[in-house]
């Protein structure tokens, strides 16, 4: 999303990203003499408005779960700025600048549910447990009398049933442990659901129910969603605007209903195509990013790229309605 966008948006979106940048040192032990970097996120923009879903799509390792990750708080951003919009707030959050206290609060409406449950749900403890540990040193917490009431309700709502809360994680399914996740990021409340890879690891049949059970909770609580996937057919479906990463840079962000038909980076093309099984010319790896981008990240593989695309990071430009992408041949 280009600048302009971002500080003049007819809605006011619930969390905007300005100028994100995020590296890694490689370093590799006390003796290590060349010190290296990865730019795992490289200047990106993003909006996400109240209500809708944004997805972002791309391969292992473009900067997602990074970009994701600074969105919650997991991660300072190494530089750029994020905006979180409470709601009916005057003025927004920045995260940047805020007190322990407010972080606390920050953190408790913008909740991350993570890829595999199996890892991220203590088999040791109940499922009341595992819905309430957070809540119980939230700024929310009641009294242990409201934390079974908020569980009781929030667990019928995600389709299992209040004897479940008496149960461990690992007598589950996969797809029922997802929805314990789900539940556990709902307990208290929060505007903003940041998702990532959610249906990865689910078969088809259960990626489509924990889609519609996203979908139905989204509506009935108006919620605001980041859907992070590699499955292009998954975000079009599921989501209303989607950016597409490429090397830790945003390379193309349109409405999802129309972008099969109307994608123009080479890159998104080609993930559309491989979404369909289609063999393409672009055979090269990933490459990992240990310098800043001064040219187009997906140069390497393009098979359209010219030496202008070597030479220079190709300005985010409008190419549609609410259609942005990085590309000079376009």
């Amino acid at each position: 999303m280009n600048n302009e966008q971002c500080t003049s948006p007819v809605v006011q979106p619930i969390i905007q990203a300005k100028g994100l940048f995020k590296e890694f040192s490689l370093e590799a032990g006390f003796f290590q003499k060349n010190k290296k970097t990865v730019y795992a996120v490289n200047d990106v923009n993003l909006a996400i408005q109240r209500g809708s879903t944004y997805g972002l799509v791309g391969e292992s390792g473009c900067g997602k779960s990074t970009t994701a990750r600074m969105l919650v708080s997991m991660y300072r951003p190494t530089s750029g700025s994020i905006e979180f919009w409470p709601q009916e707030a005057q003025e927004p959050l920045v995260q940047e600048k805020l007190s322990k206290h407010q972080l606390r609060r920050y953190r408790e409406q913008v909740k991350y549910i993570f890829q595999d449950p199996a890892r991220s749900l203590n088999p040791r403890m109940t499922v009341f447990q595992v819905l309430t540990a957070a809540l119980r040193y939230s700024s929310l917490w009641r009294g242990k009398e409201d934390a079974w009431q908020r569980a009781e309700k929030i667990i019928q709502e995600v389709g299992l049933s209040v004897a479940d809360l008496h149960r461990r994680p690992s007598e589950f399914s996969g797809g029922q442990r997802q929805s314990i996740s789900i539940a556990r990021g709902l307990i208290m409340e929060p505007q903003l659901l940041i998702c990532d890879e959610v249906v990865s690891a689910l078969d088809v049949s259960v990626q489509g129910q924990i889609l519609n059970l996203l979908q139905d909770l989204r509506r009935e609580r108006n919620l605001s969603l980041m859907f992070i996937t590699h499955d292009l057919r998954v975000a079009c479906y599921f989501c209303d605007t989607i950016g597409v990463m490429y090397g830790g840079v945003m390379v193309e962000e349109a409405p999802a209903a129309n972008l099969f038909q109307t994608a123009v980076h080479p890159y998104t093309q080609l993930l559309f195509s491989g979404s369909q099984g289609n063999l393409t010319q672009s055979n090269s790896e990933v490459r990992s990013v240990l310098e800043k981008e001064n040219a187009c990240p997906f140069a390497h593989r393009c098979s359209r790229a010219t030496d202008e695309c070597l030479k220079e990071l190709p300005p985010m430009k409008k190419v549609g309605e609410n259609h942005f992408s990085r590309c000079i041949l376009e």
